[in-house]
């Protein structure tokens, strides 16, 4: 009797030893292989992979010093001194109008000057890049020409750039953003030479 029932039952443990193994080796597939080590770990060196995400450094910003001639490399030259707009940080490094109030500031951007239009909140857009003075002077002689003309987004209000040369100079003219309910429409007006001396005419 026992003979008979010892087949039955190696068919029986060959059928749960196969049981097993194939629910092992399931398991064995639906667990996730380990996450990598982060950089730096694990023995080895690694080197670090650029952060694509950041906005790339003003151009000019960061080589510090005075002076037309000074400060990192210039922006890119465009058409009448203009390029595309980027976002860079705020208050702008190299900052030439110290009136606190000003909805128009100038920076020093390689060896030209950098356009911020300024909000009533004293929130700021990137503006106009224009060239050095001497580029300037090269390229306009006789009446003053318009470099640019717009409005400031933060305000709404005109914004015309001019060049004057028997001056040698920039004249910015805007307005300051409405303060209801006595202030509207009042003028903001300067010139900026190649020294960065601001003269205002209007404020």
């Amino acid at each position: 009797m026992f003979y008979r029932k010892r087949p039955r039952l190696m068919v029986f443990l060959l059928m749960i030893l196969l049981l097993t193994v194939s629910l092992a080796s399931v398991a064995a597939a639906q667990v996730p292989p380990p996450p990598p080590p982060p950089p730096g770990f694990g023995g080895g060196t690694s080197t670090p992979t650029p952060n694509n995400d950041q906005p790339p450094p003003p151009p000019g910003f960061g080589g510090g010093g005075g002076g037309n001639n000074s400060g990192g490399v210039p922006p890119p030259a465009t058409e009448n001194g203009l390029i595309k707009p980027v976002i860079y940080p705020w208050p702008p490094p190299n900052a030439i109008v110290l009136h606190a109030a000003t909805p128009i500031q100038l920076s020093q951007a390689g060896s030209g000057l950098r356009v911020y239009f300024i909000d009533r909140n004293g929130n700021s857009e990137i503006g106009p890049f224009f060239d050095n003075f001497t580029i300037l002077a090269n390229n306009y002689h006789g009446d003053p020409v318009v470099l640019y003309e717009g409005s400031n987004p933060g305000t709404g209000k005109p914004v015309t750039i001019e060049y004057l040369p028997a001056e040698r100079r920039l004249r910015v003219s805007t307005y300051y953003a409405d303060r209801p309910p006595h202030d509207f429409n009042k003028p903001y007006i300067f010139t900026v030479d190649a020294d960065h001396n601001i003269k205002h005419l209007q404020w």
